[in-house]
């Protein structure tokens, strides 16, 4: 189930998310609003460090290393380039 807590505005009879919002396309929503209150808002009971441990995390990092290899740069990043240059929903204009 996917959630997301994120500031909007009522404009115009719509809402209208304060910054890029990514959802499936088609995806239906439950949407509950409340007047926000001054500044950041995040997820509630979130706690981005719950479960951390620094030992599992050094693990994946060292499993990681040369995931990469071999890897042709040049054609990587221009594979990358045209990616970020496609249309895609909830996208920033550059």
């Amino acid at each position: 189930m996917l959630a997301k807590r994120f500031r909007a505005r009522f404009h115009r009879g719509h809402i209208e998310p304060d910054e890029p919002v990514v959802f499936p396309e088609g995806v239906h929503l439950v949407v509950t609003a409340e007047e926000a209150p001054e500044g950041p808002v995040e997820a509630e009971g979130f706690d981005l460090w719950a479960g951390y441990d620094p030992e599992k995390a050094k693990a994946a990092i060292r499993a990681s290393a040369g995931a990469l290899k071999g890897l042709n740069r040049e054609e990587f990043l221009r594979d990358l380039h045209r990616a970020r240059e496609q249309d895609s929903h909830g996208r920033p204009a550059q």
